[in-house]
């Protein structure tokens, strides 16, 4: 063996290790991701799966490895055999909702947003099944039960199930009708005047509805309020209490008379959902905060990795056979590219990241300072950059470097004329700044869609064009972080035009 190779791959076997470690802690993070996520071969049998996605089904992950979808979740294996059969006729991804029962509540019919990505290998081929699912039963539940509450509360009001109230404002005597004596209690009637109605207000809504009250004696609108109520038993409810002014001859108010319906039904379930939604939030923010994390950590294993190759082939280069010159440039070109992609990955978590930044913005200097950075690039490709006067607008002045950078990098990168030529306006419309980037490249099939504004999708193969495949998805998160939306028009051939809007504010609160 060389003098070296024993200390290098020494050096090149604990930077494996380590990777291996990160890679670990990634999978057990995998592990415990708060939504189900599995892997499906060609036949639908499960080559891997979290602890999220087996207690959905009911079984521990050890009792799913090489079972069938058919075999663990019978219910839901039609739609899965459907939706994977989409998949290999399209090769794209499919995102659904499903429901049906697992083991894991029999009976119980449940729903998931489940997004399922086909696996494909260097060729191209789709070997497997990569499924994320979201349990939404909750929010649907909470959903059917408003809109439940919703159609009672109409009956309701149809019915005449309400309480109807009347305040004969000179003498000071409040009747009512209808569904009263559940507030009451049991026992007589009482003679009521304008305090004792208040006395069943809670005393933290006493002020509101006073005030409403004054308001729509001196002003004439229209009663309108939603509070809640003690009871003579003591439990609370809600109501929505509306009415409005009768008057005499001499305008002079006579007597107010109004319904008042019980929502308390409708305020829990509204609680409730605004929970889940809360709930949501946190476990996205925690999702983007672990893609963060892990894209983060695999930078310094992949680092050394590189840096190790590169001087095995620096030192050894003329010592190897061609095979293993070969070897270590593949290696060499995946890790890099893998350590492109975490940097493209990174960038993408950090846009909604950033707070404020908002500031006047100078479009023609952006331009000026990418065609300097650009200009070796420019020159090998003959490429020529047109823009005239552009707007000032407020903006985040490093993400509109972003931008820009990435629209114009492709325009150059996916052409094949002599001279490349990219024309930069903008447009007014109402409050907005419509932006257009139009190229004489190769163009882009309509039918593509919005395909190419998500995340490593590409349209080409690396070997013909270089590349991630997150620009575009990096340039639609900008533009959406500011307010606006991007689209484009395209033909192949014949070029492409890309449009985005960004809202004329003065003040950001991003």
């Amino acid at each position: 063996m060389l003098p070296n190779a024993k200390k290098w791959k020494k050096k090149l076997l604990k930077s494996e290790n380590k990777a291996h470690k990160r890679l670990s802690e990634i999978e057990a993070i995998y592990n415990s991701a708060p939504m189900g996520l599995c892997v499906l071969d060609c036949d639908l049998r499960y080559l891997r799966i979290n602890k999220s996605m087996a207690e959905m089904n009911g079984f521990s992950p050890q009792e799913h490895i090489g079972k069938s979808i058919h075999e663990m979740v019978p219910d839901l294996s039609q739609q899965g055999e459907a939706i994977a059969k989409e998949i290999f006729q399209t090769g794209k991804a499919v995102s659904m909702e499903m429901n049906g029962t697992t083991a894991a509540q029999d009976g119980a019919v449940r729903t998931w947003i489940e997004g399922w990505y086909p696996i494909k290998d260097s060729s191209h081929q789709i070997v497997g099944i990569n499924v994320a699912a979201l349990e939404i039963t909750d929010i649907k539940r909470a959903n059917e039960a408003l809109k439940k509450s919703e159609e009672k509360l109409r009956l309701t009001i149809e019915g005449a199930g309400v309480i109807m109230w009347f305040w004969n404002i000179e003498n000071d005597r409040v009747e009512c009708r209808g569904h009263y004596k559940h507030i009451l209690g049991p026992g007589p009637i009482p003679d009521m005047g304008y305090n004792e109605l208040l006395s069943f207000v809670h005393p933290d809504d006493l002020e509101k509805v006073e005030t409403a009250f004054q308001k729509t004696l001196q002003y004439g609108e229209d009663f309108k309020v939603e509070t809640r109520t003690i009871w003579k038993d003591k439990s609370v409810h809600w109501f929505s209490i509306m009415g409005r002014v009768v008057y005499d001859l001499q305008g002079k108010p006579q007597e107010m008379i109004g319904i008042a319906l019980d929502i308390t039904n409708n305020k829990i379930v509204q609680l409730e959902l605004q929970e889940t939604l809360r709930k949501l939030k946190r476990s996205n923010a925690e999702l983007e905060q672990f893609a963060y994390v892990a894209s983060h950590d695999l930078q310094e294993p992949l680092r050394m990795i590189t840096s190790f190759l590169q001087l095995l082939k620096l030192r050894y280069e003329n010592q190897l056979d061609s095979d293993a010159n070969e070897f270590i440039h593949f290696a060499i070109d995946g890790a890099t590219r893998m350590q492109e992609m975490i940097n493209d990955l990174l960038t993408y978590s950090r846009i909604d990241r950033k707070r404020g930044d908002f500031k006047e913005v100078k479009i023609e200097d952006i331009l000026q300072q990418i065609t300097f950075e650009y200009k070796l690039l420019i020159q090998e490709k003959n490429a020529v950059i047109h823009f005239g006067e552009l707007p000032v607008i407020t903006a985040d002045y490093t993400q509109m470097v972003q931008l820009f950078q990435n629209l114009i990098s492709n325009s150059i990168k996916y052409n094949d004329q002599p001279c490349p030529t990219i024309h930069i306006t903008a447009e007014k419309q109402d409050n907005d700044w419509i932006f257009k980037v139009a190229d004489n490249g190769i163009g882009i099939d309509p039918q593509q869609g919005d395909r190419i504004f998500k995340i490593f999708q590409r349209l080409h193969s690396p070997d013909e064009y270089e590349g991630t495949g997150i620009g575009l998805a990096i340039v639609k998160r900008i533009v959406e972080r500011h307010g606006g939306r991007i689209w484009y028009d395209s033909q192949p051939g014949k070029g492409s035009n890309f449009y985005f809007n960004i809202p004329g504010r003065l003040n950001h609160e991003i």
